[in-house]
C-alpha cells in the first residue's frame, strides 16, 4: 500500500506568485541560446530545465538569399519547435549585392589574364571590410524585411510572447568595421590581407604602402612574381584607396551610438510595430563593458584611438547607453519607444575563472546609475540575452577542473542577477549556448551547457548528450521563477534536524527558511519575510505553535539567540533577543523550542564558550502579551561535542533533552528542578544521521543511520527502558534524518548518496522516505521520495490529510535553495 507514493506538486504556483507579490520581485523569463537546431534527444534535455525563452537567430542575407525571394521555411519549422515558449528572434546584416561596403569591382587594379580573380578578390576584401555591417544601399530594403519577419512572426507565434532583438553586439560591429578598415586603409605598413585558393592556383592580396602605389612600375614589378613561404609564386596585387570623406565618416559616424539608433534600429522598430503593437522590439547595448580587452587592436594613430567601445572603462559603457538612449529622433528620445534593451555579459577565461563578482557589480550599479539619470530605471526591460564561459581548451570531462569553474562562475552570475533583479526591472537571463559545438571552427565553440565531446567523439555524444555541471546550477535557478525555490544564502538552510523547519498548524501549512534578506516565512498561503535590523545574516532556526495558533520561531544571530511569533491573526510579534552572544560565550547553535500545555516556550541550544568547549543550555520563556519574557534563567545542562545537537520534548510535565556526540548518545530529564541523566549509550564513531522526536505520553523514538544502512528504535520513559533495533533500509550513504509523527506512526525523510552515469557528477543526493506499515510493527517502506539535483539535503516533513509537505535545502555549485513540495501518501 505504502510502496505507491504519488507525486504532486502542490505548493507551485500559489507560493510563487505570493512570493513576487510580497517582496516585488517581478516575473522573469529564463532561456538558453541555440537549442531549436540542435537534435531531439539533445533537446529533450530542456524539458527539466523549466526555461521559458528560446533564441532563434535569422540574419537578413538567409531570409532573403536572392532580390524579392524570401525563404522562410527554416524559420517556420525552428518556430514550432519553440512552440509553448517565449521567442526572442535576433535578426541583422545586411547581402552582399545590397551592401553599401565602399569597395565595387572596377576600383580593384586587374591584370587582364587574372580576370577570374577579379570576383574572387572583390569577395574576400569585401569580407574583411564586413559587407554585412554597411548600410543597405537601399535602406527601404531593411524596412521591408523586418515587416515580412514580422508578418511570419504573427502568423507563426504568439505576438505577445515574441521579441524581435535588433542587430547584435552593434559596438562589436563597431569594433570589427573600424578594425579592419584602418588596416586596411589607414595602416601604412606592409600588410598581407589574406590568400584565397582557386584550384591549383593561390590568390595573395597585398596591399602595399602608399609610396608603392603612387609607382605604377612597383606594382607591375610585384605583380609578377612574389615569395611566399620560400618559394616564387605568380601574383596579383589588388590595390586600394579610399577617400577623406569616407575615413572621417568611418572613423567619426560608422555605428555611433546615434547612427544605430536612427539607421537601424529606429527604422526596425517602427517596421515591426506597423505589423503588430505587441510584438516587442529591443536594441541591443554594448556587450563588452569592462569583461573584454581589445587594447591590442587599437591602431597608433591618434584620431582613431578613441572608436572602440571595448574595455577601456565602464564609462564608455555608459557613455553609449547614455547617447543611445537620448538621440532625438522625429522629435522624440528613443527612450520614448523602445521596449528595452540587452545586455551581453562574458568574463575572459582560459580554463581559469575570472568571478563575475569583482566586475559585474560595479557594471550594474553605472547602468543603474546612468538609467535614473535618463529617468527610466525599473520603466524598461532589461534582457541579459548572453552570458556563458567558455570550457575552451578542451579536455577531459572528468579530469578538467574548468568544468566546476564554469559551474561556479554560473552559480556567481546567477546570484549577482537575482540580487538586482527588482532595480533594473530584469525580463530575461538567458545562458550561451545550449550545448558544444566542436565543428563550429578548428578551435570549437565550448561555451555550452551540454557536453558534445571533440571532434573525434562528436558523433557518439550527439547520441549520448552529458549535461555539464553548470547545467544543474542552472536547472536549479530556473526552479526559482517555476515557484518551487527560494535562493538562500548557504548550503545548510534547513539543516539541523533537532530543530523544526516546517509544521501544521491549523491544517495548514507554515514553514521558515533563512534567505538573503532575512528568514522567509510561508504561512496559510502568505509569505512574509522577518528582518532584523543590524544582523547581517540570521541561521539556525526552529519554529513551533501553540493550542491557540499562534506560531513562534527561535533563530540565531550575530548577537545571539532571538524569539519571535505571528499570532494566529497574522500580527508578527516584535522579535527580543533572550541569550547574548557575550565574552564569555561565543556562538550559539542548533536552537529548538516546543511549547507546554501552559502555553510556555521551552528553549534548549548548543553554545560555544571561550575556551572552544561546547554546552547544552535550556531556559523557559513566557510570550504573554506579545512580551517574550524569561520565565527561569537559562541552564546549562552538561558539556556536550562541538557538533551536537539538542533534541527537546515535554513528555507529560517533564522536559527532556538528547543529544549524541562523537561515540555516544545521551539524555537528560528534568524532574523536581533538577536534570538527571536518563541514559547514556555508546553509538560507536560511525553514525551518519541522527534524528529524535517524542510521544507526549512517554515514548523517545530514535532513527540513526551508518555504513550499513538506517535503523530505529524506542525508549519508554515510564520503563526506563529501549526496545529492539529495527532495521528500516540498507546500504550505505543514507543521512540527513528527520524523524517525526505521521497519521500515529514514525516516518523518516532522509537523502542518500548515491552513483550516476554522468562523468561529471558521479554522485548525487536523492530524497527517500521510510515508513512503518499498518501490518507488523517491524515491516517499513523505504522509497525514493525525489530525484536530487546536485544534491538534495537536509529534508523535513510534516503530515496533514494524507499528503506528506517537505521541506529541504537544494544544494549546487556556491548556489543554495530551498524547496518545498507535497505527495499524496496512503496512511491506512
Amino acid at each position: 500500500m505504502m510502496g505507491r507514493v504519488k507525486m504532486r506538486i502542490l505548493m507551485g504556483t500559489i507560493l510563487v506568485s505570493l512570493f513576487l507579490a510580497f517582496n516585488g520581485l517581478k516575473a522573469c523569463d529564463i532561456g538558453v541560446t541555440g537549442w531549436t537546431y540542435c537534435t531531439d534527444t539533445i533537446r529533450a534535455l530542456i524539458r527539466d530545465l523549466e526555461v521559458n525563452t528560446v533564441t532563434i537567430d535569422l540574419p537578413w542575407p538567409q531570409a532573403e538569399p536572392t532580390p524579392d525571394r524570401f525563404r522562410f521555411e527554416n524559420f517556420r519549422r525552428k518556430l514550432r519547435r519553440a512552440s509553448g515558449y517565449n521567442v526572442i528572434v535576433v535578426t541583422g546584416g545586411v547581402p552582399r549585392r545590397l551592401s553599401s561596403v565602399p569597395i565595387k569591382r572596377e576600383e580593384i587594379d586587374r591584370d587582364g589574364k587574372w580576370g577570374i580573380w577579379d570576383s574572387l578578390s572583390y569577395s574576400l576584401i569585401a569580407r574583411f571590410l564586413k559587407y554585412r555591417s554597411w548600410l543597405p544601399s537601399d535602406p527601404a530594403r531593411w524596412r521591408r524585411f523586418i515587416e515580412r519577419l514580422a508578418i511570419e512572426l504573427k502568423k507563426n507565434h504568439d505576438p505577445r510572447r515574441t521579441t524581435i532583438n535588433i542587430w547584435n553586439e552593434p559596438d562589436g560591429t563597431r569594433i570589427n568595421v573600424v578594425y579592419s578598415f584602418y588596416r586596411m586603409f589607414v595602416d601604412t605598413s606592409e600588410f598581407l590581407i589574406g590568400q584565397l585558393s582557386t584550384g591549383d592556383s593561390t590568390l595573395y592580396l597585398r596591399k602595399l604602402s602608399d609610396s608603392c602605389m603612387e609607382h605604377p612600375e612597383t606594382v607591375a614589378l610585384v605583380k609578377r612574381y612574389y615569395e611566399f613561404g620560400g618559394k616564387l609564386h605568380d601574383i596579383d596585387v589588388c590595390t586600394l584607396t579610399v577617400s577623406n570623406m569616407l575615413l572621417t565618416f568611418v572613423r567619426d559616424t560608422l555605428w555611433t551610438p546615434e547612427y544605430y539608433a536612427k539607421m537601424i534600429y529606429y527604422p526596425a522598430y517602427r517596421a515591426a510595430k506597423k505589423v503588430d503593437k505587441r510584438i516587442r522590439v529591443v536594441p541591443a547595448a554594448p556587450m563588452y563593458a569592462t569583461f573584454v580587452n581589445f587594447k591590442d587592436r587599437l591602431p597608433p594613430d591618434r584620431n582613431w584611438q578613441d572608436l572602440h567601445w571595448d574595455a577601456g572603462s565602464i564609462a564608455q559603457l555608459v557613455d553609449w547607453v547614455r547617447r543611445f538612449w537620448n538621440t532625438e529622433i522625429d522629435g522624440k528620445t528613443v527612450r520614448e519607444f523602445a521596449d528595452g534593451i540587452t545586455h551581453h555579459f562574458y568574463v575572459p577565461n582560459r580554463g581559469h575563472l575570472v568571478s563575475p563578482e569583482k566586475i559585474l557589480p560595479a557594471v550594474l550599479d553605472s547602468l543603474m546609475g546612468v538609467y535614473g539619470e535618463l529617468g527610466i530605471l525599473g520603466k524598461k526591460f532589461f534582457y541579459v540575452t548572453e552570458f556563458g564561459f567558455a570550457t575552451w581548451p578542451h579536455r577531459h570531462p572528468v579530469a578538467d577542473p574548468v568544468y566546476d569553474s564554469q559551474a561556479v562562475y554560473y552559480s556567481d552570475f546567477l546570484r549577482i542577477f537575482y540580487r538586482y533583479r527588482d532595480r533594473l526591472n530584469i525580463r530575461l537571463v538567458q545562458a550561451y549556448r545550449w550545448c558544444d559545438n566542436p565543428l563550429v571552427s578548428p578551435r570549437g565553440d565550448y561555451y555550452g551547457i551540454i557536453f558534445l565531446g571533440d571532434t573525434l567523439s562528436y558523433r557518439y555524444y550527439m547520441e549520448n548528450p552529458v549535461p555539464k555541471p553548470c547545467y544543474y546550477v542552472l536547472r536549479e535557478f530556473s526552479r526559482v521563477y517555476a515557484g518551487k525555490n527560494y535562493l538562500v544564502p548557504d548550503s545548510t538552510a534547513t539543516s539541523g534536524s533537532n530543530g523544526k523547519k516546517i509544521l501544521e498548524i491549523g491544517r495548514k501549512i507554515v514553514s521558515v527558511f533563512p534567505s538573503d534578506e532575512g528568514l522567509i516565512c510561508l504561512l496559510n498561503g502568505k509569505t512574509d519575510t522577518l528582518r532584523i535590523e543590524g544582523e547581517r545574516s540570521l541561521r539556525y532556526l526552529a519554529i513551533a505553535s501553540d493550542s491557540q495558533e499562534n506560531m513562534y520561531v527561535a533563530f540565531c544571530g550575530d548577537s545571539g539567540l532571538y524569539i519571535g511569533g505571528q499570532r494566529a491573526d497574522g500580527r508578527w510579534e516584535k522579535p527580543g533577543l533572550i541569550f547574548r552572544s557575550g565574552s564569555s560565550d561565543g556562538r550559539i547553535y542548533f536552537p529548538t523550542v516546543c511549547i507546554d500545555e501552559a502555553n510556555d516556550l521551552h528553549i534548549s541550544f548548543l553554545v560555544e564558550n571561550a575556551k572552544a568547549s561546547h554546552e547544552i543550555v535550556y531556559g523557559v520563556i513566557s510570550p504573554a502579551k506579545g512580551n517574550f519574557r524569561i520565565l527561569s534563567d537559562f541552564e546549562r545542562i552538561a558539556s556536550a561535542g562541538e557538533r551536537s545537537e539538542p533534541f527537546l520534548g515535554i513528555m507529560g510535565s517533564f522536559p527532556v533533552i538528547v543529544w549524541k556526540e562523537r561515540d555516544r548518545a545521551l539524555a537528560y530529564v528534568k524532574e523536581k528542578d533538577r536534570w538527571t541523566k536518563l541514559w547514556e549509550v555508546p553509538t560507536g564513531e560511525n553514525i551518519r544521521g541522527w534524528s529524535v522526536y517524542f510521544e507526549p505520553m512517554g515514548r523517545i523514538h530514535i532513527a540513526w543511520s551508518d555504513h550499513g544502512g538506517l535503523y530505529y528504535r524506542v525508549y519508554s520513559l515510564e520503563g526506563r527502558e529501549f526496545g529492539g533495533v529495527e532495521k528500516i533500509a540498507s546500504g550505505d550513504g543514507i543521512t540527513d534524518l528527520h524523524l517525526f509523527e505521521c497519521n500515529g506512526r514514525p516516518c523518516v525523510v532522509c537523502s542518500r548518496r548515491e552513483r550516476r552515469s554522468n562523468p561529471f557528477l558521479r554522485y548525487e543526493r536523492n530524497l527517500y522516505l521510510a515508513m512503518r506499515r499498518a501490518q507488523g510493527m517491524q515491516k517499513w517502506t523505504f522509497v525514493k521520495l525525489k530525484d536530487g539535483g546536485l544534491s538534495s539535503r537536509y529534508p523535513q516533513g510534516v503530515e496533514t490529510g494524507g499528503w506528506l509537505h517537505y521541506l529541504w535545502t537544494q544544494v549546487g555549485y556556491r548556489f543554495y535553495g530551498v524547496r518545498r513540495d507535497s505527495v499524496e501518501i496512503d496512511v491506512r
